[in-house]
């Protein structure tokens, strides 16, 4: 009985997590048995509790499902017992108007990076709605595999299709510990391919092709910027982004996003207590920050 009830609440929860991560049009029974590879029989019982509960409403004229006014709730009450998640939607609301660049709080939740909160004209398809979902797997979501153990580093690494051979997750563990010295992941697609963007001295001083160096003058086509925001443990709670767009932008912009982020986060982080860890040296003969000059610690 215990692991029906179990199957129950994990279909629940799919059901929950798909509508979030899918919100432009609501689903008919068929489409959402189809989708989470669930029968039918079974999904109308689903959704049947839920639409009862109010976490779905019934479209009756389409015969299709959304979400409804208790999943809503739920939603607001996360924001007001989380301090750290309120005070940094109240950051990308500012960010995104003063900056007219999509901004977007995005939290790790197991194997996905979900959005939670954004602001903003639309930028890139990455993570630009809330409740959208992408896997967190190398290259993405550095900024918060950095900071954790070698566990987590190492499903970080497997979890890429097609799968990264041994010189590639070498690499990719090089490009945390730039990540975890600079405070922030600058992701660039240079020749169709990730690239990380950091200082010349840190870039040349590695025989790694996935760092860039971000020189004066040169201009690059960004996928995303991320800056973690870390809890009175040390732990990174959450990561602010902005999205690139689609064209190259200028080191200066990229060092005005990267900087504006920084602030955003130091702001986050002093109204509850919280600060960066110390920047860690990478194990080469680099010393400077990278993009930006406000790297946040304390």
């Amino acid at each position: 009985m215990a692991s029906r009830a179990a199957l129950a609440a994990t279909r629940s929860l799919d059901v929950l997590n798909f509508l979030a991560a899918n919100p432009s049009q609501p689903y008919s029974l068929t489409e959402l048995a189809r989708a989470l590879d669930t029968n039918p029989s079974s999904m109308f019982g689903i959704v049947s509790v839920m639409t009862e509960a109010g976490y779905l409403i019934r479209l009756p004229f389409q015969k299709t499902y959304r979400l409804g006014p208790v999943a809503a709730a739920i939603g607001q009450a996360a924001l007001h017992q989380d301090p750290l998640l309120e005070f940094a939607s109240d950051e990308v609301l500012r960010l995104g108007r003063e900056l007219e660049v999509e901004a977007v709080v995005v939290a790790a939740v197991g194997a996905d990076m979900v959005t939670v909160a954004r602001a903003g004209p639309e930028g890139s398809r990455f993570l630009s709605f809330v409740g959208q979902r992408v896997p967190h797997a190398a290259p993405v979501g550095s900024i918060f595999t950095a900071w954790a153990d070698e566990g987590a580093v190492q499903d970080w690494l497997d979890r890429p299709s097609p799968e990264l051979d041994e010189p590639e997750k070498e690499k990719y563990r090089e490009v945390l510990d730039v990540v975890r010295h600079d405070q922030q992941a600058v992701v660039l697609i240079v020749d169709r391919a990730w690239r990380f963007g950091t200082s010349a001295s840190i870039a040349t001083s590695s025989k790694n092709d996935m760092l860039v160096p971000l020189l004066s003058n040169s201009q690059h086509r960004v996928y995303y910027i991320g800056i973690p925001v870390f809890d009175v443990q040390g732990k990174v709670s959450f990561g602010l982004f902005t999205s690139g767009t689609s064209t190259r932008l200028s080191v200066e912009r990229i060092n005005e996003l990267a900087d504006r982020l920084h602030d955003a986060a130091t702001s986050i982080m002093n109204r509850i207590g919280a600060h960066a860890p110390t920047p860690v040296k990478p194990d080469r003969k680099a010393t400077s920050r990278p993009v930006s000059k406000k790297a946040s610690t304390g």
